[in-house]
């Protein structure tokens, strides 16, 4: 055909449809499409990164990046997946159409897959189109050209096509480099006409997110032009779903913020509307998966198997929430076999009955506090209760208010900078205020900044700190006590003061409050007089109570020694006591009484106590050595719980993994009295390996829930253990799939929080009624993109019976940047209660 193609200068496409002259929206169009491009450039350098440590074989990667730049495991392991995606569609299409075929690969970027097919020998009788906007092949043909061995690939070029149409920038007889705008489709119908394409023949089409830069009347123009132009064709779709929950926000954000929007993303914002769309536009038979999917269904467990053996990796929850926001979805039409089956074919969906959802039952509401030092993850967290005034044990904890929280160790900000935090915050649990406290560590001490490690807290008030790691390959072996003790300071002592760092900034650019364990003199306390009743104690207040300047003066509360908080006796999110329900914690009244919205001075100073009683923390770290018995191997993301047993107070350790191994199942007992470790052997139904689960006590047993499992599946098993005869029972429930979750017992009632599932929703909260086994799950309320919560690698504590505080908690969110939750958030699931009290009637 004997064709000339027009150039079109004057006139272009608007979003609506119209055609208006170029001037205004000349540059606006432009720019998205210099953005567009540039994801290109910043995905071409994550290949070759990913291919430079052996995920994939492709050497031709190397040509298009100037300098290889080793991305993070989290960004070779997103890649891989997206890698081995269009292999295996590229492959098996190649392999099931035998004789004339051809491949069009719309928006291919930098693409390098025809040099690595044809040095395989697997593009016999086959040609591939390459097609994306003029600028960027343009750069690929000098690329391409700087390769002497890469332009023999694609042969004697005809030079007559590029003559005859500017669009064509290289055309040999297997390869054709086209730069034509995929909007304009009568353009690209001719390019394709001149370089040889025969619509009739077996045909490939390849979408590697390109038609969601578009809006949606011109990507799905594209779609429905390919179902009639080629007969018999399969169209590989590659892009993003599920914009609307924390993850997806936060992806949004991250490429609003770069200037290529994902336009199409909220028309078509799950897997099914995606599949109907594609009905829609002509396409006979539509088969889609997410990449979890993808990666668990397609992939061989041998190849699962090498890629996990490539480099130290530890970061499951961002790569497991990656995959469910990417799909693969193929379409055809004609002959052309089926690449792949449709996701509702999948092995992953569940078998027997699925949860009961519910929704509009809990609520998430974030205080407006001063400052938050609590943004981290992976850390551990316990409660600190009062202590008595000769600072010695902990009173009866059935007469006292849990008033703080300890957080240690973790991954968040500090300084200004993300890494392992070092930093101890304490939380008071009155008025939510935090304040940071610098441990004092001994020489020997080198693991305090640790990740994934527990917390269990025995009766003599100490901390023991195990497990954990500084890093994937570093492991803490470290046995860590924690003691902490208060020097309290009379009210009419003017000669009290904190040494306060006013350097230090958090991401929220407030001044954090940092403690010393000294007092000094302090120049800025008040007298003010109070004629009122204590919250607490109910004691009147004398006439001229010494306070800190415009700190706690509406607080109506007394110095009675209920104030004063030090020694930790109750337990952490991975190291729970028997039956939180019975601990006095903060009721929602008592909330409500306090102020939680006071700042710190303008000096700089930290506000102190309700009482008005100023106190100055001290934090010591000693390593426990000269341990006894079988030690459990180190690892990290394990669970611990502490509970007695004949007035002995011993420590389960379960599961968690290590260096070698994915998963572990393993228990082991600590008893401090005797510094001795014990493996324990158990009877019964035993869940099976895992890690990132959770543990607490209930009636003398540990309740086992969640966790990912050695093949990379979250488990939706609850297992409790009974202590004394060291037997397992698997419970008769049905929930969702779920780790890196937090959980209480409150009363007889098990609550998880959060997590991380294969689904393509987010875990909200699941309860569980342990003596029936009822069981139903509610939903996360609606996110808004300006106040993200991410319910995973965060801890959490109980308030009162239906209010649970959540700290910390967030994640590398793959290339798209770093979110650490404005922590803390309070979780009210007074209405679930009510929800399973029903329930439980029928």
């Amino acid at each position: 055909m004997n064709m000339e193609i027009p150039r079109t200068d004057k006139m272009s496409s608007t979003n609506d449809g119209s055609d208006v002259k170029r001037g205004r929206n000349k540059t606006s169009k432009s720019r998205r499409e210099t953005a567009v491009q540039g994801t290109n450039d910043c995905s071409i350098v994550s290949k070759c990164s990913m291919a430079a440590q052996g995920y994939f074989d492709d050497p031709y990667l190397q040509a298009f990046v100037l300098k290889l730049t080793r991305r993070a495991p989290l960004i070779h392991r997103g890649y891989y997946v997206r890698a081995k995606v269009f292999e295996y569609m590229l492959e098996k299409f190649l392999s099931t159409n035998k004789g004339q075929k051809q491949i069009l690969s719309l928006g291919a970027g930098f693409d390098s897959s025809y040099f690595r097919l044809y040095s395989k020998g697997l593009l016999t009788d086959t040609v591939l189109y390459e097609i994306d906007f003029p600028d960027l092949v343009k750069r690929k043909r000098a690329l391409i050209e700087a390769h002497p061995e890469m332009m023999a690939m694609i042969g004697t070029l005809n030079a007559d096509h590029s003559q005859r149409c500017p669009q064509i920038e290289l055309s040999g007889s297997q390869y054709k480099l086209l730069g034509v705008d995929l909007t304009l489709t009568n353009t690209l119908d001719a390019a394709l006409s001149l370089c040889g394409a025969d619509f009739d023949q077996p045909t490939l089409l390849l979408s590697e997110c390109v038609l969601t830069y578009m809006t949606r009347r011109c990507s799905s123009s594209v779609i429905k032009w390919a179902a009639e132009t080629f007969c018999n064709s399969v169209f590989v779709l590659y892009e993003q779903i599920n914009p609307d929950d924390s993850f997806g926000l936060f992806m949004q954000g991250h490429y609003n913020t770069m200037g290529s929007p994902l336009r199409c993303l909220n028309h078509f914002p799950i897997l099914q509307s995606q599949v109907d769309r594609f009905y829609t536009q002509g396409w006979e038979n539509v088969g889609a998966m997410d990449l979890n999917q993808f990666y668990l269904t397609v992939l061989t467990g041998e190849e699962r198997e090498r890629m996990e053996q490539l480099e130290p990796f530890d970061e499951y929850e961002e790569l497991h929430l990656k995959c469910s926001h990417y799909f693969v979805l193929c379409g055809n039409n004609g002959d052309c076999p089926k690449l792949i089956q449709g996701w509702k074919d999948s092995n992953l969906d569940k078998a027997g009955a699925e949860p009961v959802y519910h929704k509009d039952c809990i609520t998430l509401t974030t205080p407006n506090l001063s400052s938050s030092p609590l943004q981290r993850f992976g850390h551990v967290t316990c409660r600190l209760l009062p202590q008595d005034t000769a600072g010695l044990l902990p009173r009866d904890t059935t007469e006292l208010l849990p008033q703080s929280v300890v957080n240690l160790g973790g991954f968040g900000e500090q300084g200004g900078k993300h890494m392992r935090v070092t930093e101890l915050v304490i939380t008071d649990l009155t008025t939510l205020e935090s304040q940071i406290v610098n441990p004092n560590v001994d020489n020997k001490l080198v693991e305090v900044s640790r990740m994934h490690g527990t917390m269990s807290c025995l009766k003599d008030g100490r901390l023991l700190l195990i497990g954990g790691r500084m890093s994937p390959m570093k492991l803490c072996s470290q046995i860590i006590a924690i003691e902490i003790t208060n020097q309290n300071c009379s009210q009419s002592d003017t000669t009290c003061n904190r040494d306060v760092n006013k350097e230090s900034k958090h991401s929220n650019n407030d001044e954090s409050r940092h403690l010393s364990a000294e007092c000094s003199s302090n120049s800025n306390q008040v007298t003010k007089d109070f004629n009122n009743k204590c919250n607490y104690c109910n004691k009147s207040f004398g006439k001229k109570d010494t306070f800190q300047k415009e700190a706690f003066e509406e607080r109506n509360l007394c110095n009675c020694d209920s104030q004063i908080p030090s020694v930790i006796q109750a337990t952490s999110d991975e190291s729970k006591g028997s039956n939180l329900s019975n601990d006095s914690a903060v009721s929602s009244e008592t909330l409500d009484k306090l102020n939680l919205n006071d700042t710190e001075n303008d000096d700089g100073q930290h506000s102190q106590l309700a009482c008005g009683q100023c106190e100055s923390l001290k934090v010591e770290c000693t390593v426990i050595e000269g341990t006894s018995g079988e030690a459990p191997c180190p690892r990290w993301r394990h669970t611990a719980v502490q509970y007695q047993n004949n007035g002995v107070e011993r420590i389960l350790v379960f599961g968690g993994r290590n260096q070698s191994r994915l998963a572990l199942g393993d228990c082991y007992m600590y008893t401090p009295e005797e510094n001795l470790w014990t493996k324990i052997e158990t009877s019964g139904d035993a869940p099976t390996a895992r890690h990132s689960h959770t543990a607490d006590m209930w009636q003398g047993h540990m309740v086992i829930a969640g966790g990912l499992l050695g093949d990379s599946t979250p488990s939706s098993s609850v297992h409790l253990l009974n202590v004394e005869l060291m037997s397992w029972k698997k419970m008769d429930i049905c929930i969702e799939a779920r780790y890196s979750h937090s959980s209480h017992v409150i009363g007889d009632y098990l609550i998880l929080i959060g997590g991380v599932s294969l689904s393509h929703w987010l875990p909200g909260v699941a309860m569980v009624y342990l003596p029936s086994c009822h069981s139903a799950e509610f939903s996360l309320p609606d996110m808004v993109k300006d106040s993200i919560v991410m319910l995973h690698r965060h801890t959490s504590t109980v308030l009162d019976d239906t209010t649970i505080l959540i700290l910390g908690g967030g994640g590398n969110c793959f290339s798209f940047g770093t979110h650490l939750n404005s922590s803390p958030v309070l979780l009210d699931i007074s209405k679930a209660f009510e929800v399973m009290e029903g329930l439980q009637k029928h």
